[in-house]
């Protein structure tokens, strides 16, 4: 759950690619949902497409809709609350959410390694499920 104008959103597809990269398509899927800062569909899609394109990736990158925290919640009700922009989300292989990480430890933390290790574990675990 992410926003393009989001920074720590950036930094999180950047360890999303090396997440695909690590373990391929074949044993991970990965969705990025945006919530933007434009109400207006077609100039969100837009922006969206620019982005998926600098950015470089090639999975699914769909539009949830506005940027508020409010109503993210309401559309993804299957979540407890939306704290913070990233919000991360591992499903198992039945798409039953594992594990919720709020925010994002970006390379300028101290944390960030930590939180990579940490991810990769998870990912790796569920994998071996």
């Amino acid at each position: 759950i992410m926003g393009t104008w989001c920074p720590n959103c950036r930094d999180e597809i950047n360890v999303l690619k090396e997440i695909e990269q690590n373990y391929g398509k074949d044993q991970i899927e990965i969705y990025s949902i945006a919530f933007e800062k434009y109400r207006d569909e077609k100039e969100a899609i837009a922006l969206l497409k620019k982005y998926k394109k600098i950015m470089n990736f090639d999975w699914p990158l769909l539009l949830g809709g506005y940027a508020n925290k409010t109503e993210t919640s309401e559309i993804l009700n299957f979540v407890d609350k939306i704290y913070s922009y990233p919000t991360l989300l591992i499903l198992d292989k039945s798409n039953r959410i594992n594990h919720i990480h709020t925010g994002f430890y970006g390379p300028a933390t101290s944390r960030h390694e930590e939180f990579k290790e940490s991810l990769f574990q998870r990912i790796e675990e569920e994998i071996k499920k």
